[in-house]
């Protein structure tokens, strides 16, 4: 079936061929003299259905689901389309991408959805490597401290003014296709002529003797 609109074909399964057929043959022909000019505005008028369609979920499917958001101390996980996922933030190459808690292979179970003390195993570990981060440490120390350090980055091709006080931060680097470089490894070691390094003292927090 093709449209000379588009110039695109719709490929369905051999199942499906007697209900599209009748579907087909039932339209308009007056209006829609093009199959593909029919076949669109099916999906612009039923898009709802098809992208946010209705699944029913039980109460021991909600409880599960909510055991398992409760996982993360971060309020980072969350379920797309009944699989659980991680909604953090890994790049790699500068695009964003999320985490779905199904095996992948080599493992035997590959394609199905990751056991519950396997994905507890997962979350365990992120939360006990956010807590030793080396910027949580930064922060501790910034406590310490009457002064603050804030490192920006200047560059004019970059899409905003990115600002931070942890050295071992990212920014974006448009001078290396958009990827993600350490403030530290990067910007400073390479003494980068778009990084801006200010220091500010800070407030002192002593209580005023009344």
């Amino acid at each position: 079936m093709s449209g000379n609109k588009w110039d695109k074909k719709f490929r369905f399964d051999i199942s499906d061929k007697e209900m599209i057929s009748r579907l087909i043959n039932e339209r308009d022909k007056n209006l829609y003299p093009n199959e593909a000019d029919y076949v669109a505005q099916l999906f612009r008028l039923h898009s709802g259905d098809f992208l946010n369609p209705v699944v029913d979920v039980s109460p021991e499917q909600q409880k599960y689901y909510e055991d398992l958001i409760s996982l993360c101390p971060r309020n980072l996980m969350t379920i797309v389309g009944n699989i659980p996922t991680c909604t953090h933030k890994l790049y790699s190459y500068g695009i964003q991408r999320m985490r779905y808690f199904v095996y992948e292979k080599p493992h035997p179970n590959a394609g199905s959805q990751m056991s519950y003390n396997d994905i507890k195993g997962i979350c365990d570990k992120c939360t006990q490597g956010f807590t030793e981060d080396e910027r949580i440490q930064e922060l501790k120390k910034l406590y310490e401290l009457k002064e603050i350090t804030i490192y920006t980055c200047n560059n004019p091709n970059s899409d905003s003014i990115e600002s931070t006080a942890f050295r071992t931060n990212k920014f974006v680097c448009p001078a290396q296709a958009g990827k993600h470089v350490k403030i530290d490894r990067t910007c400073i070691k390479k003494q980068c002529k778009y990084l801006v390094i200010n220091v500010y003292p800070l407030p002192s927090m002593a209580e005023e003797d009344i």
